[in-house]
């Protein structure tokens, strides 16, 4: 079985840091899967009635692989959809899927999926300047998470505990940055320092982690220094 996984770096350049791409490659090769990587920028799309099999990478045709891993996070720009929506077209398993990959890009459109299909989700609010801060008081109420629409391992997230500290990133925010697209959530108390991340496939949970903050920091992400650990999968997350 062969696959491929699209990532900011391609497999000559990759940094000791993308922990979870290393750990794919390991396990692939345990499991004697031939499993490479490539960045976005090496391929190069050609649109045919043709059904071909194989797609231009660094100006050379490859075999088309069984399955893709894009690994892009936030880093996912119109580009990497289109090789993804590409791959797909050519009939290529990919997973996450082009479509669920740019739903969860916006941060506003996933709560909003998630809240109608009766999930347990904080409230959120999309920012409008100038910001109106008894309102989002009201709605909302402080400590308040600030996020930005995209953004991923942490990067973008902050927690503003007063009126006051939150008014005064707001001003900063608008006088930077008017254009910024900013939402606001609810501050779960029971969570600071602590998340679950349960894994699904063909929407059935089959492992969980719990990540755990190192020190004070209300994020817990493994990128900024969190801890994860095996969690066991309950009735509640299946």
């Amino acid at each position: 079985m062969r696959g491929w996984i699209i990532y900011k770096q391609n497999e000559m350049l990759l940094r000791q840091e993308a922990y979870e791409i290393h750990r794919l490659l390991e396990v692939a090769k345990e499991e004697n899967i031939e499993l490479q990587v490539f960045s976005p920028d090496q391929f190069d799309l050609t649109v045919t009635r043709d059904d071909e099999k194989s797609i231009l990478i660094d100006g050379k045709r490859q075999e088309l692989p069984d399955f893709v891993m894009p690994r892009m996070g936030a880093g996912t720009t119109y580009f990497t959809l289109a090789v993804i929506r590409h791959l797909e077209r050519l009939g290529v398993y990919c997973v996450n899927s082009s479509h669920s990959i740019e739903t969860v890009k916006d941060k506003l459109f996933a709560q909003q999926i998630l809240a109608e299909k009766n999930l347990p989700t904080p409230d959120t609010m999309l920012v409008k300047f100038p910001v109106n801060v008894a309102l989002v008081e009201k709605q909302i109420g402080f400590p308040v998470v600030v996020k930005t629409l995209s953004g991923s391992q942490g990067s973008g997230v902050f927690l503003s505990k007063s009126p006051g500290e939150f008014d005064d990133l707001m001003q900063l925010i608008e006088a930077t940055s008017p254009k910024a697209n900013i939402i606001l959530q609810q501050f779960v108390k029971a969570s600071h320092g602590r998340d679950l991340r349960v894994f699904t496939i063909g929407g059935r949970a089959i492992a969980c982690m719990e990540r755990n903050s190192n020190g004070e920091n209300f994020k817990a992400n493994v990128s900024l220094g969190g801890v994860g650990k095996l969690y066991p999968i309950t009735p509640e997350i299946e």
